[in-house]
């Protein structure tokens, strides 16, 4: 209530519902019932501001990891509305989700702009794997979550198979300080690398020597060694050709 010639400072107070946000000005009428000749009437006007999410790659899918290994990727979070989004705690759930981690525990991204969680996936057994990683943003005062798949597969490191042939060497007869020469076919048919390392052993190794020394085979491929007879004295000579490798 106001004197004649004074003035009275009315509060007006403009909060928007959660779910509100609108590039639309929201629109009312302020009106004051008095006993004055004229009912003044004020017009309001506001616009709702709030974080829009967007969130990719979704899912998030790691495809096939070797047990022992991880593989890491990024989750892009953009925020299209027009305040800033707050994210805090990001989650994992769901049967697997020891087996996955995200980082950091919470993130900031103004009005415009995008920011990023890292997510890694270190399987524990070999197999399909899943979980959910949820993110919790804002507008207050409710809270709201948006959900992301996660998957991977956990499978076993490949690994290199050898196989030697002929298992045996007979060395042709040889003069004494005359040498002859056979081969010996090394062949990987695993899915990694084989690595071998050759030495002579045995009753003679003086009277032999092989070559290469050492070789690394792709998967698939062959090595073809030589293996030299070379007699010093007369007599039958015995050897051991012992390979040495990661399979």
């Amino acid at each position: 209530v106001a004197d004649g010639g004074a003035a009275q400072t009315v509060q007006v107070t403009f909060a928007p519902s959660v779910g509100a946000y609108s590039a639309t000005p929201k629109a009312a009428q302020l009106s004051f019932v008095d006993n004055a000749p004229e009912d003044p009437q004020v017009a309001l006007a506001g616009v709702a501001t709030a974080p829009v999410v967007v969130v990719s790659p979704v899912p998030l899918d790691f495809g096939d990891v070797a047990l022992g290994q991880k593989s890491t990727q990024t989750l892009t979070v953009t925020n299209s509305g027009t305040d800033t989004l707050f994210i805090s705690k990001p989650a994992i759930s769901g049967t697997d989700r020891s087996q996955f981690a995200v980082s950091p525990g919470s993130l900031t991204v103004p009005p415009g702009t995008s920011g990023a969680l890292t997510v890694t996936f270190t399987p524990g057994a070999a197999g399909a794997k899943s979980a959910v990683l949820t993110l919790t943003h804002n507008p207050a005062p409710s809270a709201t979550t948006i959900s992301v798949a996660l998957a991977g597969k956990g499978t076993t490191a490949p690994k290199p198979e050898i196989r030697v042939s002929p298992a045996a060497l007979v060395m042709a007869q040889t003069v004494v300080k005359q040498s002859s020469q056979k081969t010996v076919t090394i062949g990987n048919s695993g899915k990694a690398p084989l690595q071998v390392q050759l030495q002579v052993t045995g009753k003679d190794p003086s009277q032999f020597r092989a070559s290469p020394a050492s070789a690394t085979i792709v998967a698939g491929d062959s090595l073809l060694l030589t293996v030299v007879f070379a007699p010093t004295a007369e007599g039958n000579k015995s050897a051991v050709l012992s390979i040495t490798h990661n399979a």
